[in-house]
C-alpha cells in the first residue's frame, strides 16, 4: 500500500550520510589585505649639513668729507751735478710718474727743486721747468700739476726734482689710508683696484705720512 511504500522510502533515506554541498570550482577566493607599513628606519648615514650663512659685512667707520690726508708719495728725478739736464734715474723716474697718474687721474701733483746746497737758486729753478715741460710733452695736464716755488735743499745722494703726488682730490685712497691708520685691514678699507694701487705706490715712492 501507499502508506507501506512511503515509510519504506523514510527508512532509506534516514540511513544515507549527510553530504557537504560540494564547493563550485569557479568560488573567487577575497584578496588578502596589505599589511600595514609603519615609519620608515632612519639612515644610518647623517645628513649633511647645512651651509653657514656668509658673513655679515663689517662697517667702516665713516671718514668726514672734509678730512685731510694723512700722507702723501714722491720721488726723486735726479738730475746731473751742477747741470740742468736730467740724469739717466731722472728721465726713468718721470716716466713712472707719467705712468702712475694714467693709472689714477684723481691725483695731483708738486713739483719741487731738490738742488745740492752748493747750487745756485738759478739752476734749481730751472730744472723744475724741464721737469714739468718734460711731462707736459708725455700727455700729462697743466690743470693737475703745480710746479712750487719752495727749494728743498738735499742732504744726501744726487740733486734733482722732487714729484710729490697728493690725495686732496682722491678720496677714495684718502679714505683707504686713514682707514689703515686707524687699524683697519687693508683687504677691509679698499678694494681691489684700491689694493693694488696702493702696492704700486709702495713699491715705486716713499710713503711720506704728515
Amino acid at each position: 500500500s501507499q502508506a507501506v511504500l512511503a515509510g519504506a522510502l523514510a527508512q532509506e533515506a534516514a540511513s544515507m550520510p549527510n553530504l557537504a554541498p560540494a564547493r563550485s570550482s569557479f568560488e573567487v577566493t577575497p584578496p588578502m589585505p596589505e599589511p600595514v607599513k609603519g615609519p620608515e628606519p632612519r639612515s644610518a648615514v647623517p645628513r649633511p649639513m647645512p651651509p653657514m650663512p656668509a658673513p655679515a659685512k663689517k662697517i667702516m667707520p665713516l671718514i668726514p668729507q672734509k678730512a685731510k690726508p694723512d700722507r702723501h708719495f714722491e720721488l726723486l728725478a735726479p738730475f746731473v751735478f751742477g747741470s740742468s739736464s736730467l740724469a739717466e734715474m731722472g728721465e726713468s723716474a718721470l716716466q713712472t710718474v707719467a705712468a702712475t697718474y694714467v693709472m689714477r687721474r684723481r691725483l695731483k701733483l708738486r713739483l719741487i727743486t731738490s738742488p745740492d746746497r752748493i747750487e745756485n737758486d738759478a739752476l734749481a729753478r730751472g730744472r723744475v721747468n724741464v721737469a714739468a715741460d718734460w711731462l707736459l710733452n708725455q700727455g700729462f695736464p697743466a690743470d693737475c700739476m703745480e710746479v712750487c716755488n719752495e727749494i728743498r735743499i738735499i742732504k744726501s745722494g744726487e740733486p734733482g726734482v722732487v714729484c710729490e703726488f697728493i690725495l686732496d682730490n682722491d678720496n677714495v685712497l684718502r679714505d683707504y689710508y686713514l682707514l689703515v691708520a686707524q687699524g683697519e685691514l687693508p683687504k677691509d678699507a679698499g678694494t681691489k683696484d684700491t689694493l693694488n694701487f696702493a702696492r704700486w705706490l709702495s713699491a715705486n715712492f716713499a710713503d711720506c705720512k704728515h
